[in-house]
């Protein structure tokens, strides 16, 4: 069971602000630095300034940014091309990237770095000044700048932290978000925080803002062995679920290919080696000594990481060994001590010296590709509630992150989040763009056209992209990363509505099957829509229905005389108010499923507090967290199957009856790993194909039936509702055809040999 609100003790003290950041990574340090006019304007801040809290689990600097080795992609060569970086992002991501979204990172990206630049990081140079560029996997062109050789991260967190703190931007410090503040308008209004020791504020208090930013980072803890640090634990997902936002692409938990093997049962916090370290010519061998990866490959170790990872564990398979090499001795000494001092030095912690010896490695959970549903604002479908870098999904990544494009999607949209806060305060009237066509589904097709009305019209979810412009920006903000309409459900499933709904997942609610006939699970969403009811009038048999805005006032529990079953107000995501039912309607079932906030409807534990909506909470036991890494790691790690899924499912299902009494931070940690990790396992079920880094061994092959996105929200009764939307064919073939904005792979390799060798020199 996942619950709706975290069990905690009310807040002891309150702070009131304008704009709370949770997260001290790149994402939040931009996003916050942007918001307070920093750094275009010096000196001290002004009364008109927005006020901001940055809010942080640890200290400052304890976040993955620091832990960034190999540098921050983005088209700074001469020979280089937004079009170039472009086309290699979506040939990692497999045809799942937002293309727009794509775009914006990778055109506004090299300025957003010159910004970096420009407030004091020191990225290395080469012997003529330039910056000095290196290669990574599944980049045909030198576009990472790096820092300090191996420690990227750690000087782009020294330059943003001096910022802050010349721009006397508050911090809270070692403070565990808890759960979103919703005000009765189902608008975000602040988050519930526990503040770990004592001082002037510690236990549990709240922060008021205008607008909530989620920057919290990843979710790598879920997993036994990981390169995150211990702070990662899901907690901005597992918070977004129970405030209602959608949650998108979990199953794509990307696994580096190359962590330094520590033996048999390595937990925690693994040793990272760079792909940069294979992007100036380190090898992967295994124990013969033989380079696997060629022909597996064009860019053999430089494939994108999901092809490595594959690689390397097809090779351990084939062989029967529990590692493989990283062979970098013919780089030499110069080149590791002055490149790769970090990383030389912690090998030799562990007694591996790299200029002599072959590295053992390993693939590790690494980064989450998918996360909480952004549009290109990083609005989610909460009002006032906003996601950057890796706890959001922007559509950049698609089903595999490229490497190094993770820095420069915190910076990018970081500063497009200010850019959206800044003008709905001063602005709040939207503008409405022009509603695009509705897109042919690549799914197979459902017997119903979906259309309002009709008998057959199962599981649709339609979605307009009337978004409002951000002023001055020029840009339509998208309703979500996929646009117009889309048809929800999965692929392949026989029947319709409630029947299918838990027959995919055990425990955990569908959202609609493709190729499903029948009525139900309509899930109309317009962001325009002032007033939507919860159920259509003269569908007959229209199980589900629930139209959607995402800045809707008022959302009815079922409109007066619709028939059908029930479970009217499944995912309102938005909900103020939703109806505990209707006159006239029939057979009303469980209503206002999933909203955020519910007032005046008779639930237990249902109220109002100071304005705030407040619901009764639930938690588990500490214990819960080692449990749940070794099922994720057994079942759901880099290889899957229908059968390790299964037992993940019932595993992850019996552990969510081990509940807790005792509020404490170790026990919120298990609770948000193992929502986290119930969301995951749910998408990683249904996905039945192999695409990027989910690798299902009993469905081997890509399947463009599936050729779309999986959607997680919170529904009533404490289950995850999981429905499949299929791209836009328009959209899924640019999102497949990267040679459409450049030349080919192959051409691609073949031109920039002659320029990387020419860097090589410089360098």
């Amino acid at each position: 069971m996942i619950p709706r609100r975290l069990l905690a003790p009310a807040p002891g003290w309150t702070v009131e602000t304008d704009v709370v950041v949770i997260g001290s990574g790149i994402a939040g340090l931009v996003t916050a630095l942007a918001v307070a006019g920093r750094p275009s304007r010096v000196g001290a801040p002004r009364p008109s300034d927005p006020r901001v809290v940055l809010v942080t689990k640890a200290l400052l600097d304890a976040g993955s940014t620091r832990w960034a080795q190999g540098g921050i992609a983005a088209a700074l060569a001469p020979g280089d091309s937004p079009d170039d970086h472009l086309a290699d992002t979506l040939t990692a991501g497999v045809g799942l990237c937002d293309v727009e979204a794509v775009r914006t990172l990778v055109t506004e990206g090299p300025d957003a770095v010159r910004r970096l630049i420009d407030i004091g990081t020191a990225f290395d140079r080469d012997a003529g000044g330039d910056l000095a560029l290196t290669r990574e996997g599944g980049h045909h062109r030198r576009r990472i700048a790096h820092a300090g050789g191996d420690a990227t991260g750690a000087e782009i967190s020294r330059a943003l932290l001096a910022a802050r703190k010349e721009a006397g931007i508050e911090v809270i410090e070692h403070a565990l978000v808890l759960d979103l503040l919703l005000a009765p308008s189902g608008e975000a209004a602040g988050v519930t925080l526990h503040v770990m020791g004592e001082g002037r504020r510690d236990g549990v208090g709240a922060v008021r803002a205008q607008a909530v930013v989620l920057a919290t980072g990843g979710l790598g803890q879920v997993f036994s062995a990981t390169t995150n640090p211990d702070v990662s634990t899901g907690d901005g997902v597992a918070l977004a679920l129970r405030a209602g936002a959608e949650v998108t692409d979990l199953e794509f938990v990307q696994f580096h290919p190359t962590v330094l093997y520590l033996g048999e049962g390595a937990q925690g916090q693994q040793p990272l080696i760079s792909e940069a370290v294979r992007g100036e010519g380190a090898h992967l061998i295994d124990a013969s000594g033989e380079r696997f990866m060629l022909g597996r490959h064009e860019l053999a170790e430089l494939a994108p990481r999901d092809v490595v990872a594959k690689g390397i564990m097809s090779r351990m398979q084939e062989t029967g060994a529990s590692h493989v090499y990283l062979d970098g001795r013919h780089l030499g000494a110069h080149t590791w001590e002055r490149r790769f001092p970090t990383i030389l030095a912690k090998c030799r912690d562990h007694g591996i010296d790299p200029i002599t010896q072959p590295i053992p490695v390993v693939p590790a959970a690494h980064y989450a590709s998918g996360g909480v549903r952004t549009d290109a604002y990083g609005r989610t479908s909460v009002p006032g509630l906003y996601a950057c870098g890796e706890v959001a999904c922007t559509g950049v990544h698609g089903a595999n992150r490229l490497a190094s494009n993770s820095l420069l999607e915190g910076l990018v949209f970081g500063e497009r989040i200010a850019t959206a806060i800044t003008a709905e305060a001063t602005a709040p009237q939207p503008i409405t763009a022009p509603t695009h066509q509705p897109p042919t589904t690549t799914a197979p097709a459902a017997t119903g056209s979906g259309e309002s009305g009709s008998e057959d019209s199962g599981d649709v979810a339609r979605r307009s992209v009337t978004s409002p412009l951000v002023a001055g920006g020029g840009d339509v903000a998208r309703g979500s990363a996929i646009t117009p309409e889309v048809v929800g459900g999965v692929p392949g499933a026989g029947g319709g509505g409630d029947a299918d709904r838990g027959a995919a997942i055990t425990s955990v609610a569908t959202g609609g099957v493709p190729g499903a006939e029948g009525s139900g699970d309509i899930a109309r969403r317009s962001v325009t829509s002032p007033t939507v009811g919860g159920g259509v009038t003269g569908v007959p048999g229209g199980d589900d229905v629930a139209r959607r805005s995402a800045i809707t006032p008022e959302i009815a529990g079922g409109d007066s005389g619709a028939e059908g079953r029930g479970d009217v107000g499944r995912g309102s995501g938005v909900s103020p108010g939703s109806a505990g039912g209707v006159s006239g309607a029939k057979g009303g079932g469980d209503l206002a499923r999933g909203s955020v906030s519910v007032v005046g409807t008779g639930r237990p534990g249902g109220g109002v507090e100071g304005s705030l909506v407040v619901q009764e909470g639930g938690l588990l036991e500490a214990g819960v967290r080692g449990d749940v890494q070794r099922v994720m790691t057994a079942y759901a790690g880099v290889l899957r199957s229908a059968e390790g899924l299964d037992v993940a499912a019932r595993e992850l299902a019996r552990l969510g009856e081990r509940r807790c009494a005792e509020p404490c931070v170790e026990a919120w940690e298990a609770t948000n790993l193992h929502t986290v990790a119930s969301a995951i396992v749910a998408a990683a079920r249904m996905r039945r194909e192999t695409r990027g880094s989910h690798w299902r061994e009993d469905h081997p092959g890509a399947d463009e039936a599936w050729l779309g996105h999986l959607v997680t929200r919170w529904a009533d009764g404490g289950r995850l509702a999981t429905g499949y939307e299929p791209l836009h064919r328009a959209e899924a073939e640019s999102a497949e055809r990267g040679e459409a904005v450049g030349t080919s792979g192959s051409d691609r390799a073949a031109e920039v040999t002659k320029s990387d060798e020419a860097s090589e020199e410089r360098s």
